[in-house]
């Protein structure tokens, strides 16, 4: 009996014991299941999705803190079209040169113009907060990479309103888009044009070619001289390449194409100066040591320049143009040139001649 009653009080002095043990390897055992599914979560989140030896070969490998945007088009063709149609290009139909040359690219351009007619063209329709229609048309020349529609292209050509890819030389432009695609910076233009302007090309010589070509007026001008000649080593960077920005070839994900655009575009957009981008543009690449790659040959060569769906006046405008996004009335249409008698011209070119020299870039201070 008295064993019995040993036994039993063994058995109940063991028995806080052992739950306790037991209490505590449950606890191990589901802090170690915890453990296991809070790794298990961060491997899957971390983890790159599973591709082929192939997707990566052509991808590469992938850039940190960058988001991956998907190509749908090889080859984009932009343009830009701002004002009012009395007084605007008129765009070329490209339908069949779409379906026929170039089925796998895609023609987009912008415009403020809803009822614009754009055969052949997606139409993107924006309407910007800048008081002149120029500024407006600038904006997708050097900042439609902005736009999600543009980033899923490969490659992008700007071409102005009048201005389309010839099938032709297909092959050539194919070449040059393939050149971009692996170039460092991401863009390529041709100089100016040396029928119009005279060799060793400098900014200041771009600033009077302006006035004398009546392609701005002398205020938008002369403000553009004074803030150039109070930067930092100008007359260094006075000597930068001027280039045809009628026609531009880029890589919407450059980002040196990216960086140098963005810079541009907030001297430009100010309105506090020259309506004309090939200033500032100049001065831009020189800045960041960026040279474009040339296209090759003149814009003729591989595109084509449709004369009669140019502007009236041949781009040439007046004061009207200065508030022209915020008037009603529609700006003056500058007529085209009548040809002139020969002292006539040389008279005139002489008067513009002295306006240009007025310019506050060549007075010291």
């Amino acid at each position: 009996m008295m064993k019995l009653q040993r036994a039993s009080l063994k058995k109940k002095k063991a028995s806080p014991v052992r739950t306790k043990t037991v209490a505590v390897a449950v606890m191990c055992f589901s802090s170690l299941v915890t453990l296991l599914v809070l790794s298990r979560t961060s491997l899957d989140r971390v983890s790159p999705p599973a591709t082929t030896w192939k997707e990566s070969f052509i991808q590469g490998p992938p850039r940190a803190k960058k988001k991956e945007v998907d190509i749908t088009t090889e080859l984009c063709f932009v343009t830009s079209i701002f004002g009012h149609a009395e007084t605007s290009d008129i765009p070329v139909d490209v339908t069949e040169l779409q379906r026929k040359s170039f089925p796998e690219s895609k023609f987009y351009i912008f415009t403020n113009m809803k009822d614009l007619e754009t055969p052949g063209w997606i139409k993107i329709v924006r309407n910007f907060e800048f008081k002149r229609f120029i500024t407006q048309s600038r904006w997708p020349k050097f900042l439609a990479w902005k736009e999600p529609v543009i980033q899923s292209c490969r490659i992008v050509f700007y071409m102005d309103g009048y201005v389309t890819p010839s099938p032709e030389n297909k092959t050539d432009i194919l070449k040059v888009a393939k050149s971009i695609q692996t170039s460092e910076i991401g863009m390529a233009q041709n100089p100016a044009s040396t029928r119009k302007r005279f060799e060793n090309h400098t900014l200041i010589d771009e600033l009077k070619y302006i006035i004398r070509t009546e392609k701005d007026i002398f205020p938008n001008i002369n403000a553009t001289a004074k803030w150039l000649r109070d930067q930092p080593d100008f007359w260094e960077r006075n000597q930068c390449q001027v280039y045809d920005n009628c026609l531009i070839g880029y890589d919407p994900r450059n980002p040196h194409f990216q960086r140098a655009t963005t810079y541009f575009w907030d001297l430009y957009s100010s309105e506090e100066y020259t309506w004309r981008d090939q200033p500032f543009w100049c001065f831009t690449l020189n800045k960041f040591g960026y040279k474009p790659l040339l296209i090759g040959g003149s814009r003729h060569d591989m595109f084509t320049v449709s004369k009669t769906n140019k502007a009236p006046g041949k781009h040439k405008y007046d004061a009207t143009h200065e508030n022209s996004a915020h008037e009603q009335a529609v700006p003056r249409k500058v007529e085209p040139e009548k040809k002139e008698k020969w002292f006539q011209k040389q008279k005139r070119k002489k008067k513009l001649a002295k306006i240009a020299d007025q310019l506050d870039i060549y007075q010291t201070s």
